[in-house]
């Protein structure tokens, strides 16, 4: 009996669901659903104090990309709040748009961006080890442009890396994760020596990341990595006041060569393919296919109506005295009874339906010419056919 006892036990644990780490509280759930969100599996792991993106829909349609942020009431929340505040009014083709924040219980914000089709600059990095000139100047270009346009607003954007830097299926580049380095100090690799001693994200912590990641980008290429030592010297300078300002580093992405695409791998190609695939059309509403019987029926009904609109106006004229009624009949065959509707000569009605028959081609009519030897009675029958 307590063996049975403990087989039985051991059947129900291993009937009940495991529960799923990656799931939200229902708080949580419950209000992202109230607000329009469909919210949908994350997109990588949870770090410590911050929950990780999730895709999702929101209620235009729009796939977005779902952060939730911690709002805490203090004056770390309050400048975040004025921070969201702020990227909702910035538009720029290289910077991930900020549509709403919406407010959820527990001190959380979900904030909904952009999805970008394409894979970040680190995949690239990893399956190719580098990039060409042209494709360096097109990374100073559009990302030196994106930091250009957040420190005109009075932003920065605080951990520049290759995570955050989105090749797109066209071969440009969108900056992501706006506000990751307000909660953060930046990717060790790329942060500027301030921001690894605890200091603020600012627009020179800025411009250094990106020198640093223009370096990484020169792995493998001895030559690009020697005009980029002479490009970026003074932008990897330990005191900030000494670096260029973003827009001023941007100017200087000719020097590396014309901006070119950036061609991303197959693999990533396809999962970018996935990740925004339109929705199916819908199915086409035709009109219920109309019998041939049907058809047919209503044809025979509009001839025999212009073929007696066309008799009754002939009979009209011959009795008026208009015309005689050998005239009146004429009119019926000639391109004149036809214009009032005569679509058909007025011979023997045909049925509906009729049987299926085969249409043989059929030769011209000869034109009958009037000749000086045929008497003047001709002129007229031949005038009227």
């Amino acid at each position: 009996m307590d063996v049975m006892g403990t087989n039985q036990y051991r059947s129900r644990r291993r009937s009940e669901p495991a529960a799923d780490p990656d799931a939200l509280s229902p708080q949580l759930q419950d209000a992202l659903i109230g607000a329009g969100l469909a919210v949908g599996p994350p997109l990588g792991a949870d770090a410590p104090g911050r929950l990780a993106p999730r895709r999702g829909l929101d209620a235009a349609g729009r796939d977005v990309v779902i952060h939730l942020l911690e709002l805490p009431d203090d004056a770390a929340g309050a400048r975040t709040l004025r921070r969201l505040n702020e990227l909702r009014g910035l538009v720029h083709p290289a910077i991930a748009a900020v549509h709403d924040v919406v407010f959820l219980p527990d001190g959380y914000a979900a904030v909904t961006v952009d999805l970008i089709a394409g894979a970040d600059l680190a995949v690239l990095l990893g399956a190719r080890g580098g990039l060409t000139r042209v494709e360096a100047a097109r990374v100073l270009d559009d990302v030196g442009g994106a930091l250009a346009h957040l420190h005109a607003h009075g932003l920065a954007h605080g951990d520049v890396s290759p995570a955050n830097v989105m090749v797109t299926t066209d071969g440009g580049l969108v900056l992501i994760d706006l506000f990751g380095g307000i909660l953060e100090s930046g990717t060790d690799r790329c942060a500027a020596p301030e921001r690894r001693n605890g200091g603020p994200a600012t627009p020179a912590s800025d411009v250094y990341a990106l020198a640093a990641l223009l370096r990484e980008c020169a792995s493998g290429s001895a030559l690009l990595r020697s005009r980029l030592e002479r490009i970026l010297r003074d932008a990897l300078d330990a005191d900030p006041s000494r670096r260029p300002t973003a827009r001023a580093l941007a100017a200087r992405a000719p020097e590396l060569g014309r901006p070119g695409r950036l061609i991303l791998p197959e693999g990533a190609r396809l999962a970018a393919g996935a990740v925004c695939a339109p929705p199916p059309p819908a199915p086409l509403v035709s009109s219920p296919p109309v019998a041939p019987c049907v058809a047919a029926r209503d044809r025979g009904r509009r001839r025999n109506l212009n073929v007696d609109t066309a008799e009754a106006t002939g009979r009209a004229w011959g009795d008026a005295g208009w015309l005689p009624h050998s005239a009146a009949w004429l009119c019926l065959r000639s391109s004149w009874g036809r214009a009032w509707g005569c679509l058909a000569s007025a011979g023997p009605r045909r049925s509906p339906c009729p049987a299926p028959t085969r249409l043989r081609p059929s030769a011209p009519r000869p034109r009958r010419l009037l000749r000086r030897s045929q008497p003047k009675r001709a002129c007229w029958r031949w005038w009227w056919t």
